[in-house]
């Protein structure tokens, strides 16, 4: 299952946002963040991320890992559901194509419920990185005063 959406911005500043799961709530209204303790993950860098989800919230834990510079990075997520994700970036001529990719194997109508939640969550996260890079590279361009 794939999600993909075209942000005008260079893969590296995509990649540099993207990947810091500590700035997300700097640019994602109602997003959180916060470190696990590196007890808790195996290489330090998992967090709990809370998504907004409509008038609700999805919680989940992520650990990144498989970093590919510019690229993208893979996601081990835990939470109501437990899954893998990959974060793939695209460079085109108009910037950059951002693909989320969930790897799941539904035990069920829940999980399929759970795995369809967490698409939404994390779509409403790919348009707020969208419209904070768009902003962002018309700013750099002086497009904006």
């Amino acid at each position: 299952m794939t999600d993909a959406i075209l942000v005008r911005a260079p893969a590296a500043s995509v990649y540099r946002v993207l990947t810091d799961l500590d700035g997300w709530p700097r640019w994602h209204a109602r997003c959180s963040t916060e470190r696990l303790p590196d007890d808790a993950t195996r290489d330090g860098d998992g967090h709990a991320v809370r998504l907004p989800d409509g008038r609700r919230s999805w919680r989940i834990e992520v650990r990144a890992h498989g970093w590919r510079h510019d690229l993208g990075v893979r996601w081990e997520v835990r939470g109501a559901v437990t899954l893998a994700t990959e974060w793939w970036l695209e460079p085109v001529a108009e910037g950059t194509v951002v693909h989320h990719v969930v790897h799941a194997s539904p035990a069920g109508r829940r999980d399929e419920a759970r795995i369809a939640r967490h698409r939404r969550a994390v779509g409403g996260a790919m348009q707020a990185l969208k419209d904070h890079l768009e902003l962002a590279v018309a700013i750099a361009d002086g497009r904006l005063p």
